[in-house]
């Protein structure tokens, strides 16, 4: 488990790394809580930390 989520991680960073606006990145951390059952507030957090 750790490491699938450790791939995915490393899979969104490269994704997010061609997208140009916040929206997009937002959207692919959204997919990854959904995926892994993480908070809504984590992603808010993670997303307040980064733009």
């Amino acid at each position: 488990m750790k490491e699938e989520v450790l791939n995915s991680l490393k899979n969104i960073y490269d994704e997010s790394c061609s997208y140009e606006n916040g929206a997009d990145i937002f959207n692919l951390l959204t997919n990854l809580a959904e995926k892994f059952n993480l908070s809504k507030e984590f992603v808010d957090y993670v997303v307040s930390k980064e733009f």
